[in-house]
């Protein structure tokens, strides 16, 4: 059984009714538009979620306290140098939230791509029908 955004793609008739091409650019606006403020909500979620304060105990290692309050991390705290124990840690929440943002701007790159990739796809098959 086929369903009906199958044959509205296969279609050039119904896809002209009941979607018009005026209605195509809006669209692909919205689909921008909601595509961006979903990655701006992730990357502030993203950046608020790093939380190294508080107190820390008298015989700790900067390693040792941001796996204890950063459990989801993209990179390793023996990645990142530092001359003392909260050098490292400042210089690792700076590279963790760089990391995060560099990621998500990523997926917004690809969701955006292939929205325009979509679209494009649509507009020059209705052109050849």
């Amino acid at each position: 059984m086929r369903s009906a955004a199958f044959a509205l793609d296969r279609n050039p008739v119904l896809c002209s009714v009941l979607m018009p091409k005026a209605m195509r650019a809006p669209l692909l606006t919205l689909k921008f538009l909601l595509s961006t403020l979903a990655a701006v909500a992730v990357a502030y979620y993203a950046i608020g979620s790093i939380n190294l304060s508080g107190l820390l105990p008298s015989n700790w290692t900067a390693a040792d306290v941001i796996r204890q309050r950063c459990p989801v991390r993209l990179v390793r705290p023996e990645w990142v140098n530092g001359f003392d124990q909260r050098g490292i840690l400042f210089d690792w929440a700076v590279t963790e939230t760089k990391a995060r943002l560099a990621a998500v701007s990523t997926l917004w790159v690809l969701a955006v791509s292939f929205f325009i990739w979509q679209h494009w796809r649509k507009t020059s098959h209705e052109t050849k029908a």
